[in-house]
């Protein structure tokens, strides 16, 4: 069937500035070193939990929906215990979502089962010496399993869920001062690794899983001379589909964030470092602060008293951090939607001010789906970005990147999706549809206009990007493919 689809009202136009800033101000107990957003009760909407002192315990914050908070219950930890990172994910294997902290002056993680909306005491587990950061993540296929990051123990913890409330602890020694620890594929076997931050050697230390939930070292990456880490996090920088590597990093003066991409199993090229705007980064995250479907990066930057937000270009490279001002001595990041426009906003928590500090993006989240599929021309892979909702009549915009210069370019459109192989990508959309143009010398071009009507609800949309590439295979290049389902 031919359409016209997107075809009527596309003009050029600029693509969304990022739009996240400062909405409230949070007072929260002492010391608050890290926060976690969950939904305590099933309502659809991400509340808050802190971990705070005196006395040690978590306390938990409804969201009304529109990124507001109220005071829900405390749940005690214990004297001394010291509560540091509260994570949230499936342990208990019931419907809610429940919680787990790393209590580090006692060398516990100790989970909190959310029954029905309130959070009772689980299991605690034992860990290497003074954990601190903490991640949660599936090492073996049942419910959800965690590790730590133990600073003084020089090692992380391994802690598996027995799907039936209790866990087994394994402790693996590695270098000096361990920061941070994340999960993600690293060499492509489907099954979650592990990656920690070792402060003192300089380097992020990789382990491989078995697949059963067993961990074995897999390289050492070294930021060099300079830079010692701090937070570290994985997820998908250039558009690939593959995990790739950010952490927080200072030293002699540099403030960055340094970041690695993966080129194969194990394999990392960099260090590329893009300054944090601030002075001592600690913590980050990842989020689309500016809805193009890359994955941009907000780091805390704790003696400054602001967050740094780095735009993602698309290919793990990212412009001049916009700075955020917040409270005194931020030092953890957590990223969700709050106020449910499906744009990501963040929560940072502030240790000396006793404060979260709530951070709200303005922009509206976008309907389309990345695909990958693209096939690399001079500048590597052209990426392809879109945001809307896909509502008749809003706006829409269509954003190409990292494409050759100046160069004889067409957008397919199509509601099929049939996947060609092309010499090593895949063209996904059938070319019902073609809007031909010409990439500006940047090697972009961002097309705007209304949705049109005409698509029924659930409709899908596949787009895709055709380059005229010298150095491409038959002169070619493919953008990654987007997807879209009208509402």
């Amino acid at each position: 069937m031919k359409t016209s689809l997107l075809i009527a009202g596309l003009v050029l136009a600029p693509v969304l500035d990022a739009q996240l800033s400062l909405d409230s101000t949070l007072p929260v107990g002492s010391e608050p070193n890290a926060s976690a957003l969950f939904d305590l009760d099933g309502d659809g909407d991400l509340d808050l939990a802190v971990a705070v002192d005196a006395p040690d315990r978590v306390d938990i914050y409804r969201n009304n929906g529109n990124a507001q908070f109220t005071f829900a219950q405390s749940v005690l930890t214990g004297g001394g215990s010291s509560p540091h990172t509260v994570v949230a994910g499936n342990f208990g294997g019931d419907a809610g979502t429940d919680l787990a902290v790393s209590l580090q002056n006692i060398n516990q993680v100790r989970v909190l089962i959310n029954n029905g909306g309130t959070l009772t005491a689980g299991a605690s587990v034992a860990t290497g010496t003074e954990p601190r950061d903490l991640v949660a993540f599936d090492a073996n296929g049942g419910l959800d399993d965690l590790a730590s990051a133990n600073r003084d123990g020089n090692s992380i913890s391994v802690l598996l869920n027995n799907n039936a409330g209790g866990f087994s602890s394994t402790t693996i020694p590695i270098g000096s001062e361990v920061r941070g620890v994340a999960s993600g594929d690293f060499n492509g076997d489907g099954s979650a690794d592990l990656v920690a931050s070792a402060h003192d050697t300089r380097r992020l230390e990789l382990f491989t899983n078995n697949g059963a939930g067993a961990f074995s070292a897999a390289g050492s990456l070294l930021l060099g001379a300079q830079l010692r880490p701090e937070d570290v996090v994985a997820g998908d920088l250039d558009g690939d589909g593959d995990d790739d590597l950010a952490t927080a990093a200072s030293g002699n003066a540099l403030n960055v964030v340094t970041v690695f991409v993966q080129t194969g199993a194990n394999t990392f090229s960099g260090p590329s470092s893009f300054a944090s705007g601030g002075a001592d980064p600690s913590a980050l995250a990842l989020l689309d602060a500016n809805v193009d479907g890359n994955a941009d990066i907000l780091v805390a930057n704790t003696d400054s008293n602001n967050v740094g937000l780095l735009i993602n270009s698309g290919a793990a490279t990212f412009g001049a951090a916009t700075t955020i001002a917040v409270g005194v001595e931020p030092g953890h990041v957590a990223v969700g939607d709050l106020d449910g426009n499906g744009s990501d906003d963040a929560t940072i928590a502030n240790e000396t001010s006793n404060s979260i500090s709530v951070l709200v993006n303005v922009n509206a989240g976008s309907g389309f789906e990345n695909l990958g599929g693209g096939l690399g021309g001079a500048f590597g892979i052209p990426q392809l970005a879109g945001e809307g909702t896909l509502a008749v009549g809003s706006p829409t915009t269509i954003q190409l990147t990292s494409a050759a210069t100046n160069a004889a370019a067409a957008l397919v459109q199509s509601l099929t999706n049939v996947s060609v192989p092309f010499k090593g990508g895949v063209l996904v959309p059938a070319p019902d549809a073609l809007l031909v143009f010409t990439t500006d010398g940047a090697g972009s071009v961002t097309l705007s206009g209304p949705f049109p009507a005409g698509l029924a609800s659930g409709s899908e949309l596949f787009l895709q990007v055709i380059v005229q590439d010298a150095a491409a295979p038959l002169g070619f290049a493919l953008s990654n493919a987007l997807r879209g389902v009208t509402p």
